[in-house]
């Protein structure tokens, strides 16, 4: 898990305010203890605050809707890449 402020890259800029803080959120996606890939979120620091590193192993979905926002839809995109050792690492 990786949780840290970060720059919008060019590519989101259009689906954050100008100047937006965010958070880059990043994690494994499991099936039944398997890994799947790794999500990684774009999200504004507004809609996370005081939530903590070890809360973000639970579904941010149910995170969000605990702090009152309803979510009405997502957008995901599948990347295949070549893995790195720490990728490798992983999904062993």
């Amino acid at each position: 898990v990786n949780f840290e402020k970060t720059i919008i890259p060019d590519e989101f800029k259009n689906c954050f305010e100008e100047n937006q803080e965010v958070y880059l959120l990043k994690r494994l996606r499991c099936i039944e203890s398997d890994v799947i890939g790794i999500e990684t979120v774009y999200i504004p620091i507004d809609c996370l605050r005081g939530v903590e590193l070890k809360d973000l192993k639970d579904s941010l979905f149910n995170i969000l809707e605990g702090k009152g926002y309803t979510l009405i839809g997502s957008e995901a995109t599948i990347q295949a890449v070549l893995m790195s050792k720490t990728l490798k690492k992983a999904f062993n």
